[in-house]
């Protein structure tokens, strides 16, 4: 999914939130979240599918039984990347990771 890009940028990227993040932050462990969350997935629609349901999880809460399940897969796959990728931040208990969908897209993140 590495090719998941548009003519306006990246479909979905990681940002850290927390203390400053220094490159090798960026470099290395945002990338290596963002590499295991998507090998979890078969697609760019599955991850972001997911990721949404997620997040209408975290608003109304009132979602379907597919939306749940979904929305599970998604609370797992970012559980799995975060724990093999946050010990590679410089200060991994004050920073995490924000996943974010595009430019074009709502500015919706889950992290």
């Amino acid at each position: 999914m590495r090719t998941a890009i548009t003519s306006s940028g990246r479909i979905f990227f990681v940002q850290m939130e927390g203390e400053p993040a220094t490159v090798r932050d960026y470099m290395v462990a945002a990338q290596v979240y963002l590499s295991l969350l998507e090998e979890q997935f078969d697609n760019a629609l599955d991850l972001i599918s997911s990721f949404r349901a997620a997040a209408a999880e975290a608003g109304t809460g009132l979602l379907t039984d597919e939306e749940l399940e979904s929305a599970k897969r998604w609370h797992y796959a970012h559980a799995h990347a975060d724990r093999v990728a946050r010990p590679l931040l410089s200060n991994p208990k004050a920073q995490r990771f924000v996943f974010r969908l595009g430019a074009r897209e709502a500015a919706a993140s889950i992290g």
